[in-house]
């Protein structure tokens, strides 16, 4: 989550990445679901492995028809409509799912998301909240909900939110760039780039990442390293590229 008085740019939170279900058929029987419901799962399961978005819409709707109380019907319903950028519908969904199977993480994770998506923070803040302590180690709702701490101005927390998230998600490139959101935030802009930098170490096309350590640069007087973050933008998206490069050059 980046703010505006840093100038940095946007939530380093692709809805690529935070959508994910990590569903097992183990679930259904977790949540009190049915044998016959399995091909509905199944066939969950492999249209999200597929990003066939639409498809997850229809199945999730005639599933949650099928089987009104089963929690992982609403829950695909939630990412599908999510992913088709729904975020009202998605959050409705998610609660749905939350009714019948409180003790749902991934739930209150996705439903922290869409409310933040929405700049809903205090709310975002909330489910993560929630998703963290039904699930102490689910690193990617340590990096959304320090991302929620930012959107509400509260560096100190976020950073001890997302510090935790990098060292359970060591992996997670948006955990990174979200923490060298948060260092900025905090006028910490040594450890800003540094994390930042991890971020595009892990992913080298993160577009956002790339912005944001331009503007790092700018703020720290680092013109040449600057420069080079720039030009890998415009090399990502040469209209949004152009259009930074001549921000941060502007006298």
């Amino acid at each position: 989550m980046i703010s505006e008085s840093s100038r940095i740019r946007e939530l380093a939170i692709p809805v690529e990445e935070v959508t994910e279900s990590s569903f097992r058929k183990s679930d259904i029987a977790a949540g009190g679901g049915e044998e016959r419901e399995l091909p509905y799962f199944e066939r969950a399961i492999s249209l999200e492995e597929g990003k066939e978005w639409r498809q997850l819409l229809d199945l999730s709707r005639k599933w949650t028809r099928a089987y009104p109380k089963e929690g992982a019907a609403w829950f695909f319903l939630g990412l599908a409509q999510e992913k088709v950028g729904n975020y009202h519908e998605a959050i409705r969904a998610y609660r749905e799912a939350i009714r019948r199977k409180e003790d749902f993480p991934k739930a209150w994770c996705n439903l922290g998301t869409c409310y933040a998506y929405l700049g809903r923070y205090l709310e975002a803040v909330g489910a993560l909240k929630e998703a963290v302590r039904q699930k102490e180690d689910f690193g990617r709702a340590w990096s959304d909900l320090g991302a929620a701490y930012v959107g509400l101005g509260r560096p100190s927390e976020a950073v001890q939110a997302l510090e935790k998230a990098t060292r359970l998600r060591p992996d997670l490139p948006e955990a990174w760039a979200n923490l060298g959101t948060a260092y900025a935030e905090s006028k910490n802009y040594d450890r800003a780039i540094a994390a930042t930098k991890k971020a595009l170490r892990l992913k080298p096309d993160y577009a956002a990442a790339w912005c944001n350590l331009a503007t790092l640069c700018k703020e720290t007087g680092r013109k040449k390293e600057m420069a080079e973050a720039c030009r890998k933008m415009q090399e990502l998206d040469p209209a949004l590229g152009k259009e930074l490069s001549e921000k941060l050059t502007a006298p």
